[in-house]
Parts: C-alpha cells; sequence; structure tokens
C-alpha cells in the first residue's frame, strides 16, 4: 500500500548508507603493541615508520574543513629493555618527566618562541604519566599541542597531539580525550 514504510527496505537502505561510509567516519580500536587506544572518527590513519629497531611511531591526522593542514594524533614506542621493569614507584615521576622533557626538546628544535606549562602527573589507564602543554610557532603560524609519556614495563610510551590555534576547537580535545582513555596491555608477573 503506498504511503506505508516498507521496514525492509527502509533497513537495506540504512545498512547500504553505513556501508558506504569512510572507515574513518566511526571510532575504531588501534592496537599498537602496549597501547590500544579508540582513534577518534574523522582521524585517517595509521601512518607507521620505525625510525629504528626498537621505536615505531604511529600517526593520524584528522584534515580541517577546506584546508591541508590537520590535527595530529601521534603514538611512540620506544622498547628500553628489562632496565626499567623493576623500577621502583619512587622513581617512575622522575623517569617519566626525562623522557617527556628530551621527546620535548626535539619538538622545540622545529618551533620558534616554544614554551611549556608545568609537568603534570596524571594515570592513564592506572599507569602513572607525565604530561606538558605547548605552544610554539612555525612558519609563522602560531602552534600548540600536549605531550605525554608514561613506561609500561620495558617499554617508554608517548603520546602527542598538535593543532594549529586556529584548528577547529574540537579536534585537539578529541585527541586528548582518546589519549586519556587510553588502555594498557600489561605483562604478567
Amino acid at each position: 500500500m503506498q504511503g506505508e514504510l516498507d521496514m525492509g527496505k527502509l533497513i537495506r537502505n540504512a545498512v547500504f548508507a553505513l556501508a558506504l561510509l569512510p572507515a574513518t567516519a566511526l571510532a575504531a580500536p588501534y592496537f599498537m603493541g602496549v597501547v590500544q587506544i579508540a582513534v577518534p572518527a574523522g582521524f585517517e590513519g595509521p601512518v607507521t615508520q620505525q625510525p629504528d629497531s626498537k621505536s615505531t611511531v604511529s600517526t593520524f591526522v584528522k584534515r580541517y574543513p577546506h584546508d591541508t593542514r590537520g590535527t595530529l594524533l601521534e603514538i611512540t614506542t620506544y622498547e628500553v629493555g628489562a632496565q626499567l621493569k623493576s623500577m621502583p614507584e619512587s622513581m617512575r615521576t622522575s623517569t617519566t618527566d626525562a623522557y617527556l622533557k628530551q621527546m620535548l626538546d626535539g619538538v622545540a628544535k622545529k618551533r620558534d618562541s616554544f614554551k611549556t606549562s608545568p609537568t603534570a602527573h596524571i594515570r592513564m589507564s592506572g599507569v602513572l604519566a607525565s604530561r606538558e602543554a605547548w605552544s610554539g610557532v612555525v612558519q609563522g603560524q602560531n602552534m600548540s599541542g600536549t605531550m605525554y609519556c608514561a613506561i609500561l614495563g620495558g617499554v617508554v610510551v608517548f603520546f602527542h597531539t598538535q593543532d594549529f590555534d586556529d584548528a577547529p576547537a574540537d579536534n585537539r580535545a578529541q585527541a586528548v580525550r582518546a589519549i586519556e582513555s587510553v588502555a594498557f596491555k600489561r605483562e604478567r608477573d
């Protein structure tokens, strides 16, 4: 009968429409060694590199509308070996702080007017992490970001998000929420 809702057809059309959505339209879990993160909708990637035998870097980017620039969400793992596995909790804070400063020094070299916030200490999935916000200038454009460092067994994990200051406000907020909601795969003792 005309005017009646054909539920079968409606469901088929909805399923077809969902199938046409790009894979990046929905948040998806991403696994990288000891890290599991829900990559926010709209972030494309990963682009993964292994600069050396001990490190892996995976990046995701959410492009700005009508622009070639985008928001970065980056995960870096660095295998340091057994020396950190037995580290007492009392030394973790200073160690994650030191690794974080070392990584931020690399960011600072590529920025003018580079400034960082005081280091904050948070728990990510129950694991102690160091966090610093930063700001700087790249090719005359203001940028800012947030970097994190945590240690799991013999692996140092860095998370980094950065954006131009005129970016859509929610982009970096989505990346920060994803980072701070990360899950870690822990070794059994």
